[in-house]
């Protein structure tokens, strides 16, 4: 029986066993089968991490676009060019005979003297090299221990200061592209652009650019510039203290500078001449003699005396801007505003330290000749109001493809008013007065053909919405007589253009004047006083006024008033360009021929108001313009070769006298000038437009029945209308004009 209980205990135990085996298993596979799905998990996610990081590292590679030395050349200097005019086009562009003068140069806040590698010793090469990058000639663009070193850095602070990890070539890209993010993102942009930097170019290249270029602070842009501005003397002559020195600033500039901080600057300068003796560009005797030398800056009482006819003048004071510049710097700032999306400041800003080459449309022979009459406040006539402020003036003048060749903002001298000043001429919105109706009124009536040149009209006012009798004519007459058409604007009558806006309606005038001449007027002025006798409600500027004249003398052609006809980058690229190409037709030549014609009644009849504007070589058209209280005198006057317009009144409006003819003072301004003035250009005559004499009855182109007028009138074969000879004059009597 014992022996049957020992036989069941063992059959137990072998059961338990095999329960014991059989669950064990399952655990232990369940585990393996766990841990194994873990690993699988992780492999795979791994696969899909690095794939993401793959992908992602290569959208860095793609952004690393093509970098270039030139691109760092636009953050500097911009230049302003004008023709020569005493260029001659058979000899070429050369430095005897350059096709182009430099005017200008806008200084920016920073400065620097750029010199080629050659010229810089070789201690300076070897200080930069060995404390900003040692290993600068044997690595690609990147050194990977100290971009390893720099970024375990910022997890485990090795060091007690943050470790930069940038190579020169790095710093060089980052000083190129602007691109100062501090993320990963950017760091890995910036190794990839090293490494395709350092297959175009050479290291004496990367490091000449980097040299010339790099920061030494007060405003101070390379080694050169850095040299003499502290010490008074080129690079070549600097010592090896001298030297340490300045190689270490651009760490940063405007705390270790020695005009900012002797200490710090004494503190970088040990480091660097230590890193030279660590790295064996000096011997321990240099490094000792260099530590114990004396450094005299030019800030110092020591080197004044030493040097008395020295000036720190590294950074000179910045001229005067001529009025041109002003207008050129205004009209590129207006590109940047509307392209660049940037504010005035920010534009500013581009502009002076963009490295532009802009070149000019102004004729300097022009300029300076107005500039020299401007500075005779006896040419206009009244110099100063009852409260003793003074008149002011502008004038502007342009050629028909809308290139400026002159322009003055002010009375007086330039220096007097500063840089940057308010300019008058481009930027005072002013009521013009009656030389709006040309480009209005007048205008739109020949363009839609809703008026002729003899066409009869009635000197009498109009009635307003409100039962308002309105307008009076300059000094407050009405006639109620009957002129031709050309007359009413040859005596600059203000009845007939606001009956030519009611007639027409307001929408069809101020959409001719500002969808086709381009004038600057404002949604408010689309209104029969803004768009008949110019009261506007801001006011437009005399360049906008002188633009929409240019058709009259161009076919019907208008281009854009520009002062600026190409803007190069550093790099040689083209920003943009405007050279009077791709202008368009504004109007039909017909119309252009007629309103010229118009014009030349204003001048050229013994009652016109422009008649004082008239010259004896040149065939004079334009208008002239007052506006309410006489706060305002213009006159715009077109020859063959140039349009131009004069503007006169106060800052703060008050009356001028009424004995000043707008006409008068531009002949006086410019007159002599125009008058020899010749570039072989013709009026763009219209063989389609009849030139007839008109029936003194009808106003129609006469018959030869008619008793017909001594003065031709010019009519465009849409809008001729002949007289059929059927009349009888009312007492044999002819209209007076």
């Amino acid at each position: 029986m014992a022996q049957n209980k020992k036989v069941a205990q063992n059959k137990k135990t072998k059961k338990i066993g095999k329960i014991t085996f059989k669950v064990t298993k399952h655990t232990f596979g369940l585990i393996f089968s766990t841990i194994l799905s873990i690993i699988m998990i992780g492999v795979i996610t791994l696969t899909i991490c690095c794939t993401v990081l793959t992908v992602w590292v290569l959208e860095f590679m793609d952004e690393a676009d093509e970098i270039t030395i030139a691109q760092y050349e636009q953050k500097f200097n911009t230049v302003m060019y004008v023709n020569n005019p005493e260029y001659v086009p058979e000899l070429g562009d050369t430095e005897t005979n350059p096709q182009w003068l430099s005017v200008y140069e806008v200084k920016n806040s920073t400065m620097r003297i750029p010199i080629t590698i050659d010229q810089v010793p070789q201690m300076v090469r070897n200080a930069f090299v060995c404390v900003e990058d040692e290993r600068f000639y044997q690595h690609d663009g990147v050194d990977y221990k100290r971009t390893f070193a720099a970024f375990a850095n910022m997890f485990l602070h090795f060091y007690d200061t943050e470790q930069g990890g940038s190579t020169l070539t790095q710093q060089l890209i980052k000083n190129i592209t602007g691109d100062r993010e501090t993320n990963m993102q950017r760091k890995i942009r910036e190794i990839f652009r090293a490494m395709k930097f350092e297959k175009t170019y050479s290291k004496d290249e990367i490091l000449e650019a980097y040299i010339n270029n790099v920061e030494f602070g007060n405003g101070a842009i390379g080694i050169e510039y850095a040299s003499q501005k502290y010490f008074g003397k080129s690079t070549f002559e600097l010592s090896l203290a001298e030297i340490a020195c300045l190689s270490g600033i651009p760490q940063n500039p405007e705390v270790i500078n020695p005009f900012a901080s002797l200490e710090r600057n004494r503190t970088r300068q040990k480091y660097v001449l230590f890193q030279m003796y660590e790295n064996g560009a000096i011997s321990y005797d240099e490094y000792q003699a260099a530590l114990a030398e004396k450094l005299i800056f030019t800030n110092s009482d020591e080197y004044k005396a030493l040097h008395p006819e020295h000036e720190n003048t590294t950074i000179k004071e910045q001229d005067v801007t001529p009025w041109y510049v002003d207008a050129a710097i205004y009209e590129l700032r207006d590109y940047f505003i509307a392209n660049e999306n940037m504010n005035q400041a920010e534009a500013i800003k581009h502009i002076n330290t963009g490295g532009y080459k802009i070149y000019l449309t102004v004729d300097m022979n022009m300029q300076n000749y107005l500039e020299d009459k401007y500075k005779d406040w006896a040419i206009f006539g009244e110099a100063k109001d009852k409260e003793g402020k003074p008149m002011q003036s502008s004038f502007i003048a342009m050629d028909y493809t809308g290139s400026v060749l002159s322009v003055v903002g002010g009375l007086g001298d330039k220096t007097e008013y500063g840089s940057l000043c308010f300019n008058r001429a481009v930027q005072a919105k002013r009521d013009m007065g009656s030389t709006i109706k040309p480009v209005t009124s007048y205008g739109a009536a020949f363009y839609y053909d809703q008026a002729y040149f003899s066409q009869l009209m009635v000197d009498q006012k109009i009635t307003l919405p409100d039962g308002k009798l309105w307008p009076p004519n300059y000094g407050g007459g009405v006639s109620g007589a009957t002129y031709n058409l050309y007359y009413c604007l040859q005596r600059s009558l203000n009845t007939v253009p606001a009956q030519i806006v009611q007639k027409m309606g307001t929408q069809t005038v101020f959409d001719f004047a500002t969808q086709r001449l381009g004038l600057g007027l404002v949604s408010q002025d689309n209104a029969i006083a803004p768009l008949s006798i110019g009261s506007l409600t801001y006011g437009i500027t005399l360049e906008d006024l002188v633009n929409a004249y240019i058709p009259y003398g161009a076919g019907g052609m208008i281009y854009e008033a520009h002062i600026i006809s190409e803007v190069k980058q550093g790099d040689g690229g083209v920003l943009f360009s405007n050279t009077g190409k791709g202008g368009t037709q504004a109007i039909d030549p017909d119309t252009a021929w007629v309103v010229n014609r118009l014009m030349n009644m204003v001048v050229n009849a013994p009652n016109g108001t422009g008649v004082a504007g008239a010259l004896p070589n040149k065939n004079v058209v334009g208008k002239t313009g007052t506006s309410d209280n006489i706060y305002d005198l213009s006159f715009i006057g077109l020859t063959p070769d140039f349009v131009s317009g004069v503007w006169m009144g106060f800052d703060d409006k008050f009356s001028l006298s009424a004995n000043i003819s707008s006409a008068s003072v531009w002949k006086r301004i410019i007159g002599d000038y125009a008058n020899t003035y010749n570039t072989g250009r013709q009026w763009p005559t219209n063989e389609n437009v009849i030139q007839a004499k008109y029936c003194t009855v009808t106003g129609l182109i006469a018959s030869p029945t008619c008793p017909q007028s001594n003065i031709y009138g010019y009519y465009k074969p849409s809008n001729a209308p002949k007289c059929d000879g059927e009349h009888v004059p009312e007492d044999d009597e002819e209209l007076e004009w």
